[in-house]
């Protein structure tokens, strides 16, 4: 849910076909706009997996095609803000929800790649690959592996992850906190 300039509220959704949509609560849902995330993946199914984030000025989409692309929507009117280019030899997609924060918004890639990016252009500002063996504080090794689901969870300036989705096929276990520093 977020409230527009000039007070409008809007409900906003994702669904698999790769629509972003809004909704006029308070008009029995009536559709506010309407925009299409999979006209570079005709027929995509999947495109749209577990939802987005928003910062009150878009929406952000990690979208589940190859090359780990992240869409921004403008919540005010569904027009795309940005898409970002497809990574060459990125595998897999984005269908773990995206988290944002203000200036950055983090994607979670199906190889294990953690991303920040800026949310006025999408250019990439912080990467991270987790799928690989860590050494925890309790000392007992983990890895890390594809991501799924749930996205990110920033608290107290930090950014906390979980690493490793069964349902991409790469497996894992350790939750990863990042800071500033």
């Amino acid at each position: 849910l977020h409230t527009l300039p000039g007070g409008r509220g809007i409900l906003v959704a994702g669904s698999k076909g790769g629509l972003a949509m809004a909704f006029d609560p308070d008009k029995n849902g009536a559709v506010v706009w309407k925009t299409n995330l999979a006209e570079r993946a005709p027929g995509a199914a999947g495109l749209i997996v577990f939802g987005g984030s928003s910062d009150g000025q878009s929406v952000y989409y990690g979208l589940n095609q190859p090359g780990n692309v992240v869409a921004a929507v403008n919540l005010a009117d569904g027009s795309r803000k940005w898409t970002t280019p497809a990574i060459a030899g990125a595998r897999g997609g984005n269908p773990a929800a995206t988290t944002a924060i203000p200036g950055v918004v983090f994607s979670h890639s199906a190889d294990g790649t953690l991303r920040g990016l800026s949310t006025t252009d999408g250019k990439v500002l912080f990467e991270f690959a987790t799928a690989k063996e860590f050494q925890t504080v309790n000392e007992v090794t983990a890895r890390g592996g594809a991501f799924g689901q749930s996205g990110s969870t920033v608290v107290g300036g930090m950014l906390f992850v979980g690493s490793g989705y069964n349902g991409q096929g790469t497996g894992g276990n350790v939750l990863l906190a990042f800071g500033l520093d």
